[in-house]
């Protein structure tokens, strides 16, 4: 996502935030041929406390990533804190579907024929792809999800995908 936000970009900052030294430097690999005009920052911190001044992020993107946040309502209001009054809040995720059936079969699907599709190349029925299924029970719905962020924000558009388990939301500080 950084990519394709970089190359949207002609100047200005762009900060990637990980709390793993490891994925920034990934990052910086990835991303320093393509920076042009626009300063890169890496920053090692987490949602919950985002070393960054009030007030000072046009656009905040988290990308594949809201989820893995160790409180989620904390990681909004850090959101909120760093955006500046009127900047945006875009969340692409993956989300637990609002249908109850169809998230029911995610999770069958997750838990027992993932590992075993992926036995065959890593010789094993314990390989890292079960690790889905616990990340996912550990998912809230989009619904959930949406009205978590109006406590913060004011949503301008929310759309849904893949039978439900994909959000993409745009938000805006009040």
């Amino acid at each position: 996502m950084s990519l394709h936000l970089l190359k949207r970009m002609r100047s200005g900052v762009l900060y990637c935030l990980d709390p793993l030294q490891s994925m920034l430097k990934a990052a910086f690999n990835n991303l320093r041929w393509h920076a042009g005009d626009v300063r890169l920052h890496f920053i090692e911190g987490t949602f919950e406390s985002i070393p960054l001044p009030d007030s000072s992020i046009d656009v905040v993107v988290a990308s594949y990533s809201l989820r893995d946040a160790r409180d989620l309502y904390k990681a909004l209001s850090e959101f909120k804190r760093v955006l500046k009054p009127g900047g945006d809040l875009l969340v692409l995720d993956l989300v637990k579907p609002d249908n109850r059936l169809v998230s029911w079969l995610i999770g069958v699907y997750l838990h027992y024929l993932v590992p075993l599709i992926s036995a065959p190349i890593y010789g094993s029925l314990d390989n890292p792809w079960r690790q889905l299924y616990p990340t996912y029970r550990e998912m809230i719905t989009a619904s959930e999800l949406v009205e978590i962020i109006k406590e913060e924000f004011e949503v301008l558009r929310v759309k849904k995908a893949g039978i439900g388990a994909f959000l993409a939301l745009r938000a805006k500080k009040p």
